[in-house]
């Protein structure tokens, strides 16, 4: 069931990005607009993907993929060695313009959460963000609250 899910959530990442140009100077902005209102936002960046707390960041989010595709997550990975940010290992531009964007630093694991109106609203540097803590974090906003109850009302229905 799990797969399932993964494979519709990679499907809509797809879909997302199907008409837009890729290419290697991309602005952060752009990519991050394409989300707005539709999308939460985690953005992991890390001086290399050989680092622990990255890799094991990304088996915690694995985990529970029920959960980010039920929150409308999508993680982006700024990887400071190659240069990049991937969405669902596709190269998408500049991981140095999307650290810029956010004032995030260069040399530390570093996690951030950003709202469906492309605000910050959970940063953590240097150290393991647990799954639930996002989940709650975002379970407490009002637009999730919001998106409960109209799901209640349609499976009541």
């Amino acid at each position: 069931m799990q797969r399932l899910f993964r494979l519709i959530f990679r499907v809509g990442i797809f879909l997302t990005f199907l008409y837009m140009p890729i290419c290697s100077n991309l602005n952060a902005g752009e990519i991050l607009d394409k989300f707005l209102w539709r999308n939460r936002v985690i953005v992991i960046s890390t001086p290399s993907p050989a680092n622990p707390l990255f890799k094991k960041q990304l088996q915690l989010l694995d985990s529970e993929t029920t959960d980010l595709i039920d929150r409308d997550l999508v993680i982006l990975k700024a990887l400071l060695n190659t240069g990049n940010f991937l969405i669902d290992e596709v190269s998408f531009g500049s991981s140095e313009k999307l650290l810029s964007k956010f004032n995030l630093p260069k040399s530390e694991f570093c996690l951030i959460l950003l709202g469906k109106d492309g605000t910050v609203k959970f940063c953590q540097i240097g150290k393991l963000v647990r799954p639930q803590v996002l989940f709650s974090l975002i379970d407490s906003m009002p637009m999730r609250k919001h998106e409960i109850r109209v799901r209640n009302r349609a499976d009541n229905q």
